[in-house]
Formats: C-alpha cells, sequence, structure tokens
C-alpha cells in the first residue's frame, strides 16, 4: 500500500507545502502549542508545492482564496486554514 498519513506544521498567513499530488487534506488542529495539517498522501506519485493559508477569525484573506480545509481553535480563537493558488 502506497497511502500514508503525513503531518505538516502550519505558520500564520501563507504556507507552500512540498506534497504528492492528488493528496486529501484530513485534519487541522494544534499539536504541541503548535498548528498542523494531516495529509493523506500517495508517496509513489509525483511531488508539487501546493500553498494554504492560515488566517484568524475577522482577518483578511486573499483575493484568490479557495476552498476551506479546516478550522481549529487555540484558547478563545479560531483559525481557518484554505488552499490558495501559488
Amino acid at each position: 500500500m502506497t497511502k500514508v498519513v503525513w503531518k505538516y506544521a502550519l505558520a500564520a498567513g501563507k504556507n507552500t507545502l512540498y506534497i504528492p499530488e492528488d493528496c486529501k487534506f484530513l485534519h487541522v488542529d494544534v499539536q504541541d502549542g503548535k498548528p498542523h495539517i494531516w495529509v493523506l498522501v500517495d508517496h509513489t506519485k509525483r511531488y508539487s508545492e501546493i500553498c494554504v493559508f492560515l488566517a484568524a477569525t475577522g482577518e483578511h484573506l486573499p483575493e484568490n482564496v479557495g476552498h476551506h480545509v479546516g478550522t481549529f481553535l487555540v484558547n478563545e480563537f479560531v483559525f481557518h486554514v484554505f488552499e490558495v493558488p501559488l
């Protein structure tokens, strides 16, 4: 089997990930005090760059914001992750 779940750390704003194509976003949450995204990948596929954008509720998003990937909470703050074109 070539599918596996990988975890990527996220920072505020734009995050560029080098990841196998046709990945599937599974979950966004905080681990050890830092935001992460868990992604189902087929590690035998070709790798390419994708971008996700992390913003708190009320922050401005890029004009080209794509689909919503996930939302997570840190204390009383709510954060959202969206896929954005490169």
